[in-house]
């Protein structure tokens, strides 16, 4: 409106309503609740863990997380090693900017001296992250849109069944 556009205000409430935008606090899954969310900077995950803390009331969160070389990545693990219960590092397949998941390992235990499993693909990150879950726990996929994308596909075509 205040850019000369006319919208009629339940066109705007409608068009709100039923946006949706992918991997972003995107909810896949209930029980556990899935969050597939692709924050790939320290502002984009401090406003992901906001978010995960006022809507969400779990038992146990759990994380997998892969990032490009690019991003300062030791500030975005500061954040995350304090929010999450269990966190399993990966490598996304579909570019060849991701930092091994063994550097992130190594870079989250300076942080916070906890140690993590790490997952050389996406598939077995999904595989190591769906047994730990329960129906009362979260687990959040984030780091990329790459990851993703790839997590995408594993979520969907293996459900998480605890």
């Amino acid at each position: 409106r205040e850019s000369g556009w006319t919208i009629p205000e339940p066109a705007l409430r409608k068009g709100l309503a039923e946006m949706t935008w992918p991997a972003r606090v995107e909810l896949v899954a209930r029980r556990p609740a899935i969050i597939v969310d692709a924050a790939h900077n320290p502002a984009s995950i401090e406003a992901l863990v906001e978010v995960l803390g006022e809507s969400f009331s779990v038992r146990q969160r759990l994380l997998v997380f892969a990032v490009s070389h690019d991003k300062d990545y030791a500030a975005m693990l500061s954040q995350l090693v304090r929010r999450f219960d269990q966190i399993v590092f990966t490598r996304y397949q579909s570019n060849p900017r991701a930092v091994p998941p063994e550097e992130l390992a190594a870079t989250a235990e300076r942080i916070c001296g906890r140690r993590f499993p790490v997952a050389p693909r996406p598939a077995e990150a999904w595989d190591y992250v769906r047994r730990l879950a329960s129906a009362e726990d979260l687990i959040c996929v984030t780091g990329s849109f790459f990851l993703a994308a790839e997590m995408r596909r594993q979520i969907e075509s293996r459900p998480c069944e605890p």
